[in-house]
This record gives structure tokens, sequence and C-alpha cells, in this order.
């Protein structure tokens, strides 16, 4: 007898899921605060990152507050197709480091001269916030330097809103030590005739 041959085909879809694209080696959005680096790497074949429209490289880098859009596009192969992946940066403000200073200490004696400064620390290539130092209510000079009598004040050095950055305050109270009565010292000295006693005034 003879026998027939048969011819079998088999078809081989080109793979898709290859293209992937980690913000933070999450492969998801993110959400990110303020000044935080956003972390971007894409893998896949013959692929391209942009970050909102613009052509970047895989990078970590610091993004201003917003939601920035990171898509990778994949021009595929012989085996892979072609294809995009997108995900979402979301940065929300940040809060800056404040720092009120009150020298020579928080406590002091009347008449003592007090310096207080009212400084804030953020990221380098942020604009820094406008300060305001204010004691008891009232905005004064920053740095202030001023001697008191006696009393309790309460400083506050306050910072604006920014671009990147939220509103902030921090708070201080300066304790001033009413000064003790001096007792006057007598002097008791010789004089022709007798004694003679000298009470200093205050």
């Amino acid at each position: 007898g003879s026998t027939t041959g048969a011819t079998r085909f088999f078809i081989i879809q080109k793979n898709s899921s290859h293209l992937k694209l980690f913000l933070n080696n999450t492969d998801n959005n993110m959400t990110y605060t303020y000044p935080a680096a956003a972390d971007a790497n894409a893998l896949g074949v013959g692929t391209t990152l942009q970050r909102n429209v613009t052509t970047v490289g895989n990078q970590s880098v610091v993004l201003g507050v917003g939601v920035h859009n990171y898509t990778v596009f994949s021009s595929g192969d012989a085996n892979f197709s072609a294809g995009n992946v997108s995900r979402f940066a979301t940065v929300n403000k940040g809060t800056p480091t404040l720092t009120l200073t009150i020298s020579p200490s928080v406590s002091v004696s009347a008449g003592t001269q007090v310096t207080i400064t009212c400084s804030v620390s953020v990221f380098s290539q942020s604009t820094s916030p406008t300060l305001t130092l204010t004691r008891d209510g009232i905005v004064v000079s920053n740095p202030e330097v001023t001697t008191y009598n006696s009393g309790v004040f309460e400083y506050i050095c306050s910072s604006a809103s920014t671009a990147n950055y939220s509103t902030s305050s921090t708070s201080e109270k300066l304790t001033v030590a009413s000064g003790g009565r001096v007792t006057p010292r007598t002097i008791i000295s010789e004089v022709p005739g007798g004694v003679q006693i000298t009470i200093p005034s205050i």
C-alpha cells in the first residue's frame, strides 16, 4: 500500500507582554512627597521612554509638584509586538524644615541681650519660601536682637507656601526672669570725732 503524509502548520503569535515600566521598582503608578526622587526604569525590546511627551532615558530625578506621565514605547521585532505602557508619578507638596533659634538660651535673666532667628532648609534646587518671625502675634525683624526686663514671650517662625512646599511653622517661648532686689553694701569708716556710715543708693 501507499502512505499519505500529513502537513501541519504552527502559527506562533508575537509576544506582547515583554514591555514593563517601573516607578521605584513598582510596576504601577506612584505618589511622592517633594523632594523624593522618582526612579523610572523601562524594560523591553527597542524601547523609548518619555516623560510628559519629552524623551528621557531611565532616570532618577526630583520632579516638581504635579502629575507626571511616563510612557514607554516599543518598536517590537520579529518575536515581540510593538506597544506602549504608561505610568503616572504624582508629586505632592513637601514640608520645609524650619529652625527657630533663641540665643543664648530660652531662659535668661533681665537685661540679657537675646537674638532670635528664623531660618529654613529646603531642597537645593528649590526656591526658599518667605519667612515671617512674630513675637506674641506681632511681626518683628528677622533676626530680632533685644533685651527684656521680665516676662514670657512666644516667638513663631513661619514660612509661606511655594510651588513645591506647603506652609509651615514652629514656635518657642522665651522666659525672662525679673532681676532681684539688690541689697546695698553698708560702709562704716572712721572719721575724726567718730564714725561715718555710708549707704550707697540703689
